[in-house]
């Protein structure tokens, strides 16, 4: 595959205690060289442990008989960002890529208004911090909601669930033949 793919990586493991997230220094069509980044207010030490992370590349194809999935990479801030599609979907699902690391306070990103050709993105400091943050790049991923096979052999299911601050279960609804998924979440918020 040649060019720059959209990248995507999670969390796979509940090693380390502290509230972490996944954050990229640079990504080429080789490969990419990311981090798990500790948020600091508990304390100034932020060597987080080795945790188990899935990751996703993708790269444009001309595969016109696979469901149908839109993915770009994007800049953006602190600011609420409507992201316009190029498809219109019935079902949406949104997942954002690893952060880039332009600045160095602990963020994640915020997803709201889901809509069938658009969504509002925005990146969210802690809250013991000042809630600026600067330009970062980040890739992003719609696909339709359900289980798909691609023309490759892969697959891949996916949906929303709602979730709080206790364990959820989230059945995937794929064959029980499949075994060890990648598993990638992304907070879809109202505020």
């Amino acid at each position: 595959m040649e060019g720059t793919p959209a990248f995507f990586s999670q969390m796979q493991s509940f090693v380390g205690g502290n509230t972490a997230t996944m954050r990229m220094v640079s990504r080429d069509q080789d490969g990419a060289e990311v981090f798990v980044e500790e948020e600091k207010s508990k304390d100034n030490e932020t060597n987080h442990l080795e945790e188990s992370v899935g990751y996703m590349a993708v790269w444009n194809t001309d595969h016109h008989d696979e469901p149908e999935l839109e993915f770009a990479e994007i800049d953006l801030d602190h600011e609420w960002q409507t992201v316009t599609l190029s498809h219109t979907f019935e079902n949406p699902v949104v997942l954002m890529g690893a952060l880039s690391f332009n600045g160095h306070h602990p963020t994640t990103l915020r997803v709201r208004n889901v809509q069938s050709g658009s969504f509002d993105v925005r990146i969210s400091e802690w809250l013991y911090l000042d809630n600026w943050h600067t330009t970062e790049t980040v890739s992003y991923l719609v696909v339709e909601s359900g289980f798909w096979n691609l023309a490759d052999g892969g697959s891949y299911d996916a949906g929303v669930a709602f979730v709080d601050g206790s364990p959820t279960s989230v059945v995937f609804n794929c064959p029980a033949s499949m075994t060890d998924p990648i598993v990638f979440t992304q907070i879809v918020t109202s505020d």
